[in-house]
């Protein structure tokens, strides 16, 4: 083709190409040739979906012109784009078409072309013209775009131009945003408190796709043309949506409502557009997108006031580069809804210098935050050796008082293990001397400070950590029994003693050393103040798993709540030890019966699930 465009060099004023007339004309269904009849005059770029509103079939396009050098140069043709697809013949001879000329057509929209005539389809005496048969559905704005003949090398520039502005501007676009919204991918899923960076990822990556949309020759991977335009408008309104948020999220704008809305509004639009019938699609389509096109325009508008009035440097400068998206949006929003002439949309150009500026403002925003972070950690690293220190001496301080309190806690329990065994050792001896009829000899004396010795010596042993513990409740009842059976006996008092055979669970020194006590004690008092001459000790085991020890004596009774107030050591020591191991003390008394009684829950078996606490539902009486 190119070599049939050469010709001899002639003079250039007889070589002018002079464009006749331009017409177009629907074509009869079915015939796919020119119509014979209704042609009507047009100026390039036209679209007909006003001209001829329910036409849903090809039109042609008919280019009369004069080439004054009568095929002796070489002549080219270049046009900006057929939508949506075509074929073009020069004369009667068929210089091109697209590949699908039925759904799903192929998408010349975009594409500039650029051909050199072949000198043999020209017509001798100079008259020739050029026939575009263009095809589409009608939601796809149908019609051609500026056509140029001439010269090759006045064309050529033109084309490459062209080229430029509709396919290499776009691919630059694709590429920048794939870049950015990775980058900016990346950075939110790092850090998810920055909500701006993941809405401006989504946005990056949505102008990616759209510019890939412009890019396509095909509806791949649809079927049809509808549904590709389905696609192309969701992601125009995902992208609207996406950036509309991030310039919230950007500027700290806080509109809870909004935020919620706009993205259900988009998601009711998706299920909107996929539902709605072909036949109903070009009204929504052209409703939609200028709709988004509005927002857009009305988010940029109110950020400049939110600039203004918050005068951050970020949010000044992202409203600067919002400002010229506001131009280049408002023009090309009037260029396709046909208000002003021309089909140069800016949107494609200005855009990678805007992502760029933009990419700049966020990344001095993140530095920021950086430097704001590192300010923080060293803040926070010289706060946290203050407390450190401060800490250090607390838990010195603390350590010391702990100390002292373990030192008085010992203290306290020593007095209260002499108390409850020597001292009651010692009330036993004072009884039998004071209940004695006669003088005592030595022999008794000196059984008595054996005893105390004896006493003396589990004390300290006690203290050492080296009790026994006994295997069975007989064996562990059996040397308290024996001391106060034979005090009884001397003092003509009678006991009761019952204990089980084995023990349900077992139990370790330190319980069995506190119901000790408690026992002692507990006799001590009643001996000491009941005036009575039967005591009973009783050990045995619940249904509920629960231990039970009571002591009880026939003696006059005291006041429980007096004695509850704190004012016997003895009542307080025995109380204490008790609730030290788990265990509750209830206390009943009534003239002619008094009974202490302790409830402890025994350890679970190896494996089982843990006894409940123990309880009483004992009422006191006083």
């Amino acid at each position: 083709m190119l070599l049939a465009g050469l010709a001899t060099p002639v003079a250039a004023d007889d070589c002018r190409t002079r464009l006749l007339d331009i017409a177009a004309a629907p074509e009869q269904p079915g015939s796919a040739q020119p119509p014979t009849d209704g042609w009507v005059k047009v100026a390039l770029p036209d679209t007909w979906f006003q001209r001829w509103p329910g036409h849903d079939g090809a039109v042609w396009y008919r280019l009369r012109w004069h080439d004054g050098c009568h095929g002796k140069a070489a002549i080219a043709v270049a046009v900006s784009h057929v939508t949506m697809a075509g074929s073009l013949l020069i004369n009667d001879t068929l210089l091109w078409r697209d590949a699908h000329l039925q759904e799903p057509f192929s998408r010349s929209w975009n594409m500039p072309r650029y051909w050199v005539l072949p000198r043999a389809a020209l017509n001798a005496d100079g008259d020739n013209t050029l026939w575009f048969r263009v095809v589409g559905m009608r939601h796809d704005v149908l019609g051609l775009g500026q056509v140029d003949i001439g010269d090759p090398a006045t064309i050529w520039p033109l084309h490459t131009q062209q080229v430029w502005q509709k396919r290499d501007l776009f691919t630059l676009n694709m590429s920048i945003s794939l870049v950015l919204g990775c980058l900016f991918l990346s950075l939110w899923a790092v850090q998810r408190s920055e909500r701006a960076f993941g809405w401006y990822a989504l946005a990056s990556l949505s102008w990616a796709l759209f510019a890939h949309t412009m890019l396509a020759t095909s509806p791949w991977p649809f079927t049809n043309s509808a549904d590709w335009n389905r696609a192309v408008t969701l992601v125009l309104t995902i992208y609207c949506s996406a950036f509309c948020l991030f310039t919230w999220h950007f500027g700290g704008q806080r509109f809870p409502r909004l935020s919620r809305a706009l993205p259900g509004i988009t998601l009711c639009l998706t299920v909107t557009l996929w539902w709605i019938p072909d036949d109903h699609l070009t009204p929504v389509l052209m409703a939609v997108i200028p709709g988004y096109t509005l927002v857009f325009i009305a988010n940029c508008i109110q950020f400049q006031f939110h600039a203004w009035l918050n005068r951050q440097r970020h949010n000044v400068l992202l409203a600067l580069c919002l400002l010229s998206f506001l131009v280049i949006a408002t023009h090309d929003l009037l260029v396709v809804l046909t208000v002003i002439g021309g089909e140069h949309i800016y949107a494609p150009i200005a855009s990678p210098i805007s992502m760029l500026f933009m990419f700049l403002i966020i990344a001095d925003r993140f530095a920021s935050n950086l430097r704001h972070i590192k300010a923080f950690n060293t803040e926070l690293k010289t706060a946290i050796s203050h407390t450190s220190a401060e800490l250090t001496r607390t838990l010195q301080h603390q350590h010391q008082l702990e100390s002292r309190n373990i030192r008085l806690t010992e203290r306290l329990r020593l007095s209260h293990d002499l108390h409850d065994s020597l001292g009651s050792s010692l009330m036993r001896s004072i009884a039998v001397v004071e209940q004695s009829g006669e003088q005592l000899g030595s022999t008794r004396f000196l059984s008595m400070l054996k005893e105390l010795r004896s006493d003396l010596r589990q004390i300290i042993d006690n203290s050492a950590g080296s009790a026994v513990t006994h295997t069975t409740p007989s064996a562990w009842i059996a040397p308290l029994r024996h001391r106060f059976v034979r005090l009884f006996e001397e003092l003509g008092l009678t006991s009761t003693w019952q204990v089980p055979a084995d023990w349900p669970r077992a139990l370790s020194s330190i319980p069995l050393l506190t119901l000790t006590r408690f026992i002692e004690e507990a006799l001590t008092n009643a001996i000491k103040h009941s005036r009575g001459d039967h005591f009973q000790v009783q050990l045995h085991t619940g249904e509920d798993g629960i231990l039970m020890l009571e002591v009880s004596d026939n003696g006059i009774g005291f006041d429980v709540e007096a004695v509850s107030d704190g004012s016997g050591v003895g009542m307080h020591s025995m109380r204490t030890r008790i609730e030290r191991i788990g265990g509750q003390l209830t206390i009943t008394s009534v003239p002619g019966e008094t009974r202490l009684t302790v409830h402890l829950a025994l350890p679970p078996p190896p494996g089982g699930p843990p006894l409940p606490p123990p309880h009483s539902d004992f009422a006191t009486k006083v």
